[in-house]
């Protein structure tokens, strides 16, 4: 049997049934930081809205440089407190702060390390309302309400320019009505900065959309449905020349919707309800979680036609998940054990679904205030309490790191494919004891 033991012996190990396993390396673990908004990238850098150590109630922009390890507040802009609606072209950031007496847009120019305000009125802006769609900035302003807009410009020439307002003013679902409150929830989605306004004619928020600041259009269908069906929109996500949003107006009502994103005389799909979340795009489609009786699923389109189950909460302690982020065929989000008024926005914790097995796991220890980020090497971080949940007063950035564990699983094939040589091995032996031995001639 020695030739068929060997044989099999050689044989490659089953890929199929390796395990992964996941585990959270803390950046920066002797520094004081605290991450309290969304990460972004710009120049290979990670920014985010951070609390400084003198002042732990407001926010600065730190930066993360994953070439270093370093992270920490910028220093040109450490005058710039109460830092919100941080956003990037790739090249500059765009964000909003009080610090001259105005909630205004600042400018910041990593490469050159310099930030300058843009010429502004007597007029706050809305914290957190800013979007950049081609070659504008988007933000609110307070006294009017309506969007405003400036041209991207750097530091050296941001202080000449003055907000404007955007031009015409959409008129509500019904063509005649104008909306009644300020323009909110603005970010920009495929060609448009999408907002919603409150509109009379369905006693509800409606969805807007601009192509520039001086185009604008309320994002209504055909009837039926009435223009109710679509009120309170949120999650506005455009993929494969296709938008989809979420909408109702009463909690339990919502559904998740798709149109041709360029011809809004064409009809929605509905991809059924209820209470979607906000969608992402995962492994080629549209995915998002959605209520299923006492748990949560997850679902994707690929067509923004049809939606298909892929996995569900059932035996995890996630009640609702928040922001979502793909990151290879892992989808990473972050969300709540517990939903309750009552406990405190530091329950949120972290959590993945694998798609090799469809399961959803826990990850990390609670404090999971912002969502996951993926960087554009395909390097995972998730923010959580520093020290792994020691210090609950920090919340720390954290790599997520993968590890393939070896195979320790049975392979059918591989089986069978030893056995064979196993068999013939013993057939060799056992004809070769059958032979008949020559006894030598003496």
């Amino acid at each position: 049997m020695t030739a068929g033991l060997a044989f099999g012996g050689a044989l490659p190990a089953s890929t199929a049934a390796s395990a992964a396993g996941y585990e959270l390396v803390e950046v920066a673990p002797g520094s004081v930081y605290s991450v309290v908004g969304p990460l972004l990238e710009a120049g290979g850098v990670v920014y985010f809205q951070g609390t400084s150590p003198s002042s732990p109630g407001g926010s600065w922009l730190f930066a993360f440089d994953p070439a270093t390890g370093a992270v920490g507040p910028v220093g040109t802009t450490s005058s710039l407190g109460q830092v919100s609606g941080l956003r990037t072209d790739g090249a500059m950031l765009y964000f909003l702060s009080p610090a001259g007496g105005r909630n205004a847009i600042h400018v910041y120019d990593p490469v050159a390390d310099a930030v300058a305000q843009y010429d502004w009125p007597a007029d706050d802006a809305f914290p957190d309302e800013l979007a950049i769609l081609g070659a504008d900035v988007y933000v609110v302003m307070q006294g009017d309400g309506l969007l405003h807009s400036v041209p991207r410009a750097d530091p050296a020439s941001a202080p000449g320019i003055a907000p404007t307002a955007t031009t015409p003013l959409p008129k509500c679902a019904d063509g005649t009505t104008d909306p009644a409150s300020a323009a909110g929830d603005l970010h920009s989605a495929g060609g448009y900065v999408y907002y919603v306004q409150s509109c009379a004619d369905i006693l509800s928020d409606q969805l807007f959309r601009r192509a520039g600041p001086s185009a604008a259009e309320a994002v209504a269908f055909p009837a039926s449905p009435p223009a109710a069906t679509y009120a309170a929109a949120y999650g506005v996500l455009e993929h494969g020349g296709r938008t989809y949003f979420a909408a109702g107006a009463i909690s339990g009502t919502q559904h998740l919707y798709s149109f041709v994103s360029g011809d809004l005389a064409q009809p929605t799909s509905d991809l059924g309800g209820l209470n979607p979340g906000r969608p992402t795009v995962f492994r080629g489609a549209v995915t998002w979680f959605m209520q299923d009786g006492a748990e949560r699923r997850l679902y994707r389109s690929d067509d923004g036609l049809t939606a298909t189950p892929i996995g569900t909460s059932a035996g995890t302690d996630l009640e609702g998940e928040l922001g979502l982020a793909a990151w290879g065929d892992v989808l990473l989000f972050n969300g709540f054990p517990v939903v309750s008024p009552s406990d405190p926005i530091g329950t949120r914790t972290n959590y993945l679904y694998d798609a090799a097995d469809a399961a959803i796991a826990r990850i990390g220890p609670a404090g999971a205030i912002v969502p996951p980020f993926v960087t554009s090497t395909g390097d995972a971080y998730v923010t959580a309490f520093a020290a792994l949940g020691a210090d609950a007063d920090s919340q720390h950035l954290y790599r997520l790191v993968r590890h393939v564990l070896p195979d320790t699983g049975f392979d059918p094939a591989g089986a069978a494919i030893a056995a064979a040589f196993l068999v013939l091995g013993a057939g060799l032996v056992w004809t070769a004891r059958r032979r008949p031995r020559l006894t030598p001639r003496g």
